[in-house]
């Protein structure tokens, strides 16, 4: 009887640190995922926006350095 309730408590918290892990995984891709985004938009995105406009217009291209 003992030996039965040890084993279904210790199923329950398996089981209770599984879910806990899953959820883990899911917070960090999901973190991951918005520091991603980030970079993009505040890196990325200036910087592909100084490139191009330097291709097309030098004039767009020092207005947006002298801004940083």
């Amino acid at each position: 009887m003992r030996r039965r309730f040890l084993s279904r408590i210790f199923a329950v918290l398996v089981f209770f640190f599984a879910v806990e892990a899953a959820f883990l995984t899911v917070d960090l891709v999901a973190g991951a995922a918005f520091l991603a985004a980030l970079v993009v938009f505040f890196v990325v995105r200036p910087v592909a926006a100084v490139f191009f406009s330097g291709i097309f217009s030098p004039y767009l291209t020092r207005q947006i350095l002298t801004k940083f």
